[in-house]
């Protein structure tokens, strides 16, 4: 399998959890009490909404010409990825799955996405030169 070929498999693989995750109503997440309550604190969504946009935008950097590491493509991945976590709030507040629009939710996508990116770019300075390109 050519390597660009598996790259966007994963990022579509990627998109399609979150937007799975995204979409499922709320007693999907509902869990026994006794087996995971040590995993509960409060506003927990919030850090599942950042973690999953962090990896969209850092596996969006991955497939989309790793050696161009600019702030231009770090910029346009950025608004992908908050589009993207903006039309998911949207379609919860518009479906009927039982979820709502949440400007919190948004705000940790967009907080996620930007970690994501720095993470990336982070992870690639050593190998590569610096961000002064783009």
């Amino acid at each position: 399998m050519p390597y660009r070929l598996f790259q966007g498999l994963v990022l579509a693989g990627y998109v399609g959890l979150v937007s799975a995750l995204s979409l499922a109503p709320p007693s999907a997440f509902q869990q026994p009490a006794h087996r995971f309550a040590f995993l509960a604190f409060p506003h927990m969504d919030k850090a599942a909404h950042f973690f999953m946009y962090a990896g969209m935008s850092a596996l969006l950097c991955w497939y989309w010409n790793p050696q161009d590491r600019g702030w231009r493509k770090a910029m346009i991945v950025l608004v992908m990825v908050t589009a993207y976590g903006f039309l998911m709030e949207l379609l919860q507040k518009w479906t009927a799955c039982g979820r709502a629009f949440e400007l919190a939710d948004g705000t940790a996508n967009f907080i996620g996405g930007t970690a994501g990116i720095l993470c990336w770019v982070f992870l690639h300075a050593r190998h590569r030169p610096s961000l002064h390109h783009g």
